[in-house]
Formats: structure tokens, C-alpha cells, sequence
């Protein structure tokens, strides 16, 4: 793999987890092509609250494009054209799909994008993450972690790391307004229930609790959010995430709504479960409401065929800068 425009960073003493810089995108209208930006897009001004949304779009079912195309224009319809100040975080991103998404004109006249090729992903890159962050928002770095493969991940997992600003309510403007760092994780843990992936999932959830809760002397950030496809089917998920001191607003949802993945087609082996997560650090200058399901039922016609969507139903809540004192 070529990661000419990255530097290597081993950010365990076991070599268990690789940290890749990346570099956000935007479309520029005069070339028509991504142009990356700056390491650091954080100039302007911050909104105080933004939509985040997290959605397994599904690499493996049948008509990817078409399916993509049916989730984008779902999300057009829900966040607005133009959006608010939203996040969009994607998993199982198929790479055939990936050259599509780049195309979509909504994204390219209101989004930054990372990454915009599969070489970043981790392994072979089949599927991968994508974070696409609504132009308004000050990025301050962005960056992907491999889990080392035959180590940490047998399915070739990472966690994608975007920095972003939000501005403290009642802190003036400009120059004069403070602001909150917060690190929003990206991830797709360890799928299945044997043994094996059953540790691997662990171990990797606590490393994401970690990246987002610990002080980071080279990129600080205040507070951060872990949020995507947990694949939380062991009996002690939710459990797992208030053990690494992490908040979950998900159980104070209706139960039926709770429930992400197996309601919108029925791929046997596994019940209906809430395996998509939104979590956060509690008490960090910023709340996050419970979130709401999306997607649910949602479906395409492609070639004369009904189609869901995704496997998976996404999920939104917002995430809001608060004044202490």
C-alpha cells in the first residue's frame, strides 16, 4: 500500500494499533475534483450543535450502488438541502461504492470527506469507513487507526478519528468565542460470537474508550464520542461500555426502537439486536440526546426487485456544545 502522505504511528508498545494521518477533502468546483485541505480546517467559526449519524450501509448485499444511492437520498431528505451542521459516519463503505459517493452532488457541494480512497482502510480494503463532516464545522485532525491484523482483528478493522470544533454558547464570536474539542470515533468492531471475536471486539472497544477519554498531547481534545456498528451481541455489552466510563443514552429509547440490526430483513443466526451504538464522555462540556433510528423499512427497486436498503438501521442524536458555571 502506498501512504506516501501519511506518517506512521505506533500507538501501543505491542504493536497491537497503527495511527495513520489523513487529510479531509472538498470538492472544488473550478477543477471538479477533491482537493485536500489543510492539516487543520479550524479558521472559522464553530456551530454550538450539530447531527450525528452513524449507519452500516452494507458491503455484501446485492445492487451496493443502488442501495448507497437509496441511503443518500433518504439523508438528503432528512438533514436538508442545504444541512445543518451534521456528521455522517459510515461503515461497510464498499470500495466499488466509494468512487460513487464522491459523485453524489449533495456531498460534493455541502460535505468534506475522509478518506477518498481505499487504500486507507485496513487490509485488502474490500469495505472500510467513511466520515463525512457538513462544512461548517471546524476540523482540527483527522486520522485512522489500524487493529493489527491476526493481533487485534481477524476482519481487517480500524476506527477513524475526526476532531472537530464546537463553540461554547455565551463565549461571543470570532476571535473572542471559546471552544470544544470533542473526537468522534468512527468504528466498525469485530463481528460474530466466537471465541476469538469475542476478546478481539472487547479489546477493541476498550481502545476506542481510550483514544477518546485520554489526553492527547499532540492533537488535545476536550471530550469524544464512539459511535457506528459495535456488533454488540455478547451478554455483557452494555455493561462493557459503562466499564470504560463511557455514557450510553441507547436503552433510554422505546425497546422495539432500540433495535438496528435484524428488523429490516432476516438473516438468521442472531435475534434483532441493538448492535449500533452512539456513546460518549460524560461531563466533558458537551451533552448528546438519545438518539432516534432511521432507516428502518427502508428499501430500493432495483431490476424489478425490492431491496433493503441496509441490514442495519442508522441512528441520530445530537451532540451540543454546554457553558460550565
Amino acid at each position: 500500500m502506498n501512504f506516501d502522505d501519511m506518517a506512521l504511528y505506533d500507538v501501543s508498545d505491542d504493536e497491537k494499533y497503527y495511527m495513520w494521518s489523513l487529510k479531509m477533502y472538498r470538492y472544488r468546483d473550478g477543477t471538479q475534483r477533491w482537493k485536500h485541505l489543510p492539516v487543520s480546517y479550524d479558521k472559522h467559526s464553530a456551530p454550538n450543535r450539530i447531527n450525528l449519524i452513524t449507519w452500516n450501509i452494507d458491503f455484501q448485499s446485492p445492487y451496493p450502488t443502488e442501495r448507497m444511492q437509496g441511503a443518500m437520498k433518504f439523508l438528503q431528505e432528512y438533514l436538508g438541502d442545504p444541512p445543518s451542521p451534521c456528521v455522517i459516519l459510515l461503515q461497510e463503505v464498499s470500495n466499488k461504492v466509494l468512487p460513487y459517493l464522491l459523485e453524489v452532488e449533495w456531498i460534493q457541494r455541502h460535505f468534506l470527506i475522509t478518506p477518498t480512497s481505499k487504500v486507507k482502510w485496513n487490509g485488502k480494503g474490500t469495505y472500510g469507513l467513511v466520515t463525512l463532516v457538513e462544512k461548517s464545522i471546524p476540523v482540527v485532525h483527522s486520522s485512522i487507526v489500524h487493529f493489527a491484523n491476526k493481533v487485534v482483528t481477524d476482519m481487517e478493522r480500524a476506527v477513524l478519528l475526526t476532531d472537530v470544533k464546537l463553540r461554547v454558547p455565551g463565549t461571543g464570536s470570532g476571535k473572542d468565542e471559546k471552544c470544544l474539542v470533542v473526537r468522534i470515533a468512527n468504528v466498525h468492531l469485530e463481528s460474530l460470537g466466537y471465541l476469538m471475536a469475542v476478546k478481539k471486539r472487547r479489546e477493541q472497544l476498550k481502545f476506542c474508550a481510550w483514544i477518546v477519554r485520554e489526553p492527547d498531547e499532540q492533537h488535545p481534545f476536550h471530550g469524544g464520542v464512539v459511535a457506528g456498528d459495535f456488533n454488540a451481541i455478547d451478554s455483557d455489552s452494555d455493561s462493557q461500555v459503562t466499564e470504560e466510563g463511557l455514557k450510553d443514552h441507547g436503552p433510554e429509547m422505546e425497546l422495539r426502537e432500540q433495535f438496528t440490526w435484524g428488523v429490516n430483513d432476516d438473516r438468521g443466526g442472531y435475534p434483532p439486536g441493538r448492535l449500533d451504538k452512539i456513546v460518549y464522555t460524560p461531563y466533558r462540556g458537551f451533552r448528546m440526546t438519545i438518539p432516534e433510528r432511521l432507516g428502518f423499512g427502508l428499501t430500493i427497486n432495483s431490476r424489478g426487485k425490492e431491496e433493503c436498503v441496509s441490514d442495519h438501521c442508522a441512528l441520530s442524536c445530537n451532540l451540543e456544545a454546554q457553558r460550565r458555571g
